[in-house]
């Protein structure tokens, strides 16, 4: 594991208490969601934190990963009419 890679993992908590608050402010209600942030660099480390248990965050993904495979367009949901 590299310095980089520590650093992200030492403010993890703090980035996902940010990005709850910002979801909350935004729809006036708690929002699932998890954060994957990757190591583009050989053997580099993902790391990952959620607001929901792996379990949801599991389901959450899989999900993701199968309409990915499926060929979903990658629209942004506000612009898909």
């Amino acid at each position: 594991m590299n310095q980089k890679e520590i650093d992200i993992s030492k403010n993890l908590q703090s980035i996902a208490i940010e990005i709850g608050n910002r979801l909350r402010e935004t729809t006036g209600q708690e929002v699932g969601f998890f954060l994957l942030v990757g190591n583009t660099e050989a053997g580099g480390r993902t790391n990952y934190v959620s607001n929901m248990d792996r379990a949801q965050s599991v389901e959450v993904m899989l999900d993701l990963l199968d309409r990915w495979m499926r060929g979903m367009q990658d629209i942004p949901a506000h612009k898909v009419s």
